[in-house]
């Protein structure tokens, strides 16, 4: 199965966070294992071809919001009903 070209930037994206975040050891923004937890979410949501759909309601989740966060799960809608960026 083939990538979009915005599925393969992200993929990379990820894949560079990822390794930074396992030779750092830690990160200021957010706890090194939550974040490791949701590269490797979005990553397998990219295999399965689940990447850019809102877990909440299905919809697209939008380039910009993916763009901001590779590892985004909620739409804008979504997110702005609950208030914060899920894994």
């Amino acid at each position: 199965m083939g990538l979009t070209p915005a599925e393969t930037r992200a993929r990379a994206r990820l894949l560079m966070r990822r390794a930074v975040l396992s030779r750092a050891g830690q990160d200021r923004s957010e706890d090194p294992e939550s974040e490791l937890t949701r590269i490797e979410a979005a990553l397998r949501r990219i295999d399965e071809g689940r990447y850019g759909i809102c877990d909440q309601c299905g919809s697209g989740i939008g380039a910009q919001v993916m763009l901001e966060n590779p590892a985004a799960t909620l739409c804008g809608s979504c997110l702005a009903t609950h208030g914060h960026q899920s894994a």
